[in-house]
C-alpha cells in the first residue's frame, strides 16, 4: 500500500516543453496546455493537462513512442517542462519527468497525467532559457533547529520614561560567517525581519529571526546538483545535532542582469515527520563547531562520497524509526564493517591466526599441486581478516570517552555473537534456550549502544574536536541518554567530573 502525502500547493495555468519558442507578444508557446499542478508534503509533484505534450513536435517522437510512452521512460529523458501557474504570476519547472497515463476528459478531450521528481516554483513572471536553466546559490533556512543554532539577535531594553510616554530600544545583530569550501563558498547568516512599514502608525510591531545557510558554488550547478548539496547539509546537521530533522524546502536563484530570481526547490524524499531537535537530545552546538564550520563540511561531503556505506548506514538508523529490531541492528554492523574497512584497509586478524595458516600451507605444500595450492592460500589468507569483534573494539578504542578496554571487549563479542545468531539461526539459537522476547530486548539495547559509538566516530573522523566529544559525554545534557545505554551493555566509561568549587575564604 502506498504511504499517502498531503498536497501542500496546487497552481493551475499552462505548460509546455523547455525549449519551445515563444512569439513576440505571448506569454507561452503556441503548444502550450491548460493543467493543474500539485505537489505534496513528500515533494512529489503530479500534473495533469488538458491536451497533449507528449504530442508536441518539439519531442520528435514517432508515433510508435508517443502511443506507449509508458513504456519508454527514457523517451523525456533530459526533458524539462515549464510552466506559468497562478494567473501568470509564476514560473515552474519539472526536472526528472515521467509519463504515467494518458486518457480522455468527460467532454472527450485528450488528458495526459506525469509526476517529476524535482519541482521549482518561482516568483518571476518570465521563464528562463534553456542555456541559462543553471543557479548560482542554494539557500536553506534552519527553521527547526534554533536550539542548535544557540544564537538569538534581538534585544529589548527596559522600557524608559518619557512624559506621558514610554519608549523602548529594540536592536539586534545579524552576524555572519563565512567559509571557503574549496572553489565553493559556504555561509552561516542572520536576518531580522521587522512586520511593520517605515514612517506608518501600526497597532503591533512584530520582529522575527531567520537563520540561514547559504551555499554558493564555484560555477552554476543544476537543480539535482544543488539538490545534492542540500542533501549534505541536512545530513551534516543531523549528524552534528543527533536527531535527523527534515529541513525546510530549500531556495536556489539566479542572476538574470540586473535582477535575481529565487524558486522553492521541491524534490521527492522520504523523510518522517518529527518535532524540532530540543536541547536535551543535542550533541554539539554551533558555537563550538563554527570557527571549523566550513572544513568539517568538506570533510563531510568528501568522506560521504568517497567511502559511501560506513559514512551513510548511520544516517538510516537515525532517519528512521520504523526499521525492524534485526534490520537496525545489521544495519549498524554493516556500516560499521564498511567504516572500519575504509579508515583500516590494511587492517589483519590476530597473528595466531596467521601463523596458524602458514604452518598448514607448509605441511600441505608437497601433497598438493599448484592450482590446489593457489585455491588454499586464498581460502585460509581470507580467513586473517579482522573479525566483527575487531572491528568494533579498533573502531571505538581510540574515541576520547575512555571506554574501558575489557569492556569493549565484551561488548564487542556480544555484538559479533548477536550478528552471527541472525545471520546463522535467523534469531535466537535452540541451545541456549532463548525467549524471542529476550533475543529482541538485547538487540534493542546493543543498537542504541552501537548508534552512540557510531555516531561519535563519524564526527571524530570529519574533524570535530575530541574537546567537543568530550564535552558530549561530560558536559551537555545528552550524556544522561548515552551513560544510561552504555550501562545496560555493560560499557564502563568514567563518570562525570564534580564541579570544581572556588576555595573558601
Amino acid at each position: 500500500m502506498n504511504k499517502t502525502s498531503e498536497v501542500i500547493r496546487e497552481m493551475r495555468g499552462y505548460f509546455w516543453w523547455l525549449g519551445e519558442e515563444t512569439l513576440e507578444g505571448r506569454f507561452a508557446p503556441a503548444t502550450a496546455v491548460l493543467g493543474t499542478l500539485t505537489i505534496s508534503e513528500d515533494g512529489l509533484a503530479k500534473l495533469t493537462v488538458t491536451g497533449s505534450l507528449i504530442q508536441s513536435s518539439f519531442l520528435q517522437l514517432d508515433a510508435e513512442t508517443k502511443r506507449h510512452a509508458d513504456m519508454h521512460l527514457d523517451a523525456l529523458a533530459g526533458k524539462i517542462i515549464a510552466g506559468k501557474v497562478d494567473d501568470d504570476k509564476r514560473c515552474v519547472y519539472l526536472e526528472q519527468v515521467v509519463y504515467q497515463a494518458g486518457g480522455r476528459t468527460l467532454d472527450h478531450r485528450l488528458s495526459e497525467n506525469y509526476r517529476a521528481a524535482i519541482c521549482l516554483v518561482g516568483e518571476s513572471t518570465t521563464p528562463l532559457a534553456p542555456d541559462s536553466y543553471t543557479f548560482s546559490r542554494l539557500s536553506i533556512e534552519l527553521t527547526g533547529m534554533e536550539e542548535w543554532r544557540r544564537y538569538d539577535a534581538l534585544r529589548v531594553e527596559a522600557a524608559k520614561p518619557d512624559g506621558l510616554r514610554q519608549s523602548q530600544n529594540v536592536s539586534y545583530t545579524a552576524e555572519q560567517w563565512d567559509y571557503d569550501v574549496g572553489q565553493d563558498k559556504l555561509s552561516v547568516r542572520t536576518d531580522v525581519h521587522c512586520t511593520a512599514f517605515s514612517d506608518v502608525n501600526v497597532r503591533n510591531i512584530e520582529f522575527e529571526q531567520h537563520d540561514w545557510i547559504d551555499y554558493t558554488p564555484g560555477t552554476s550547478r543544476s537543480p539535482a546538483e544543488l539538490k545534492q548539496e542540500f542533501g549534505f547539509i541536512e545530513e551534516l546537521l543531523a549528524l552534528l545535532g543527533g536527531p535527523y530533522y527534515a529541513l525546510k524546502w530549500p531556495q536556489i536563484s539566479t542572476h538574470r542582469k540586473s535582477t535575481e530570481d529565487a524558486y522553492t526547490l521541491y524534490f521527492y524524499r522520504s523523510a518522517e515527520k518529527a518535532s524540532p531537535p530540543e536541547a536535551w537530545e543535542l550533541w554539539t552546538f554551533f558555537p563550538q563547531v563554527r570557527d571549523r564550520f566550513g572544513t568539517i563540511f568538506a570533510n563531510w561531503r568528501k568522506n560521504r562520497r568517497e567511502h559511501g556505506a560506513g559514512f551513510y548506514l548511520q544516517l538510516a538508523a537515525l532517519r528512521s524509526s520504523s526499521m525492524y529490531i534485526e534490520h537496525r541492528f545489521v544495519n549498524l554492523v554493516w556500516g560499521i564493517e564498511s567504516l572500519h574497512r575504509s579508515l583500516y584497509p590494511n587492517a589483519k586478524g590476530p597473528s595466531s591466526e596467521k601463523k596458524t595458516i602458514e604452518s598448514l600451507l607448509a605441511k600441505f605444500d608437497e601433497q598438493l599441486n599448484s592450482k590446489q595450492k593457489r585455491w588454499l592460500d586464498r581460502q585460509l589468507k581470507g580467513e586473517t581478516e579482522p573479525n566483527l569483534e575487531d572491528r568494533i573494539v579498533e573502531t571505538f578504542s581510540g574515541l576520547p570517552w575512555e571506554i574501558e578496554t575489557g569492556s569493549l571487549i565484551v561488548f564487542a563479542k556480544r555484538c559479533q555473537d548477536r550478528r552471527n545468531d541472525i545471520s546463522h539461526y535467523g534469531g535466537p539459537r535452540k541451545a541456549k534456550n532463548e525467549s524471542y522476547e529476550a533475543f529482541l530486548q538485547d538487540l534493542i539495547q546493543l543498537s542504541a549502544a552501537l548508534l552512540r559509538l557510531y555516531h561519535a566516530a563519524l564526527l571524530r573522523e570529519i574533524g570535530v574536536g575530541d574537546s567537543t566529544l568530550r564535552s558530549t559525554l561530560f558536559d551537555v545534557p545528552v550524556n544522561f541518554r548515552i551513560r544510561q545505554e552504555f550501562g545496560r551493555v555493560g560499557l564502563s566509561v568514567p563518570k562525570r567530573p564534580d564541579p570544581v568549587m572556588p576555595p573558601v575564604v
